[in-house]
């Protein structure tokens, strides 16, 4: 019976019924009168997670709760703080001016604007990495390990097509 001809042509339907119904239930573009190029994913991400510099100060009172400083630790984390912060406004900054590109500039230009925005966000990690090395050269072992678990692009990215 589950050989016969009718049982398979009877499941290969089925089956074409769920992917068509898969198909038809997956999200579209928001905007349905252009195509999806991906801008308007990212203003739609950009307006879900709210300022950047607000989000580092929020995860920057948590890594401090979790790691437990000592008096003597306290000058490190400041200066550490003090550039990821200043590493966060900036990244609003790039964020709102890619969004003014995003549906006037030419593809050129954007991806000219992209790369440039890439190396202004590598000179600013590189004028961060003192800091961080001597936060992290003060911090004890146990630190460390919560200090490597949460630390500033210490996860992967998370969110959709991620």
């Amino acid at each position: 019976m589950l050989r016969s001809p009718a049982f398979k042509a009877g499941a290969a339907g089925l089956f074409a019924l769920c992917l068509a119904g898969a198909a038809l239930a997956a999200p579209g573009c928001p905007d349905a009168g252009r195509p999806c190029d991906g801008h308007a994913a990212r203003a739609q991400h950009a307006r879900m997670n709210g300022d950047p510099a607000e989000h580092a100060a929020r995860h920057l009172e948590r890594l401090k709760a979790d790691l437990k400083l000592q008096a003597g630790q306290e000058s490190a984390w400041t200066a550490f703080a003090a550039q990821v912060a200043e590493q966060a406004k900036a990244a609003r900054a790039e964020r709102d001016e890619m969004d003014k590109l995003a549906g006037s500039a030419t593809a050129p230009d954007r991806l000219a604007a992209h790369i440039a925005a890439l190396k202004r966000r590598t000179a600013a990690l590189e004028a961060g990495q003192p800091a961080m090395t001597a936060l992290y050269a003060v911090l004890s072992t146990e630190q460390r390990a919560v200090f490597d678990r949460e630390a500033p692009g210490s996860r992967p990215p998370r969110g959709p097509g991620r």
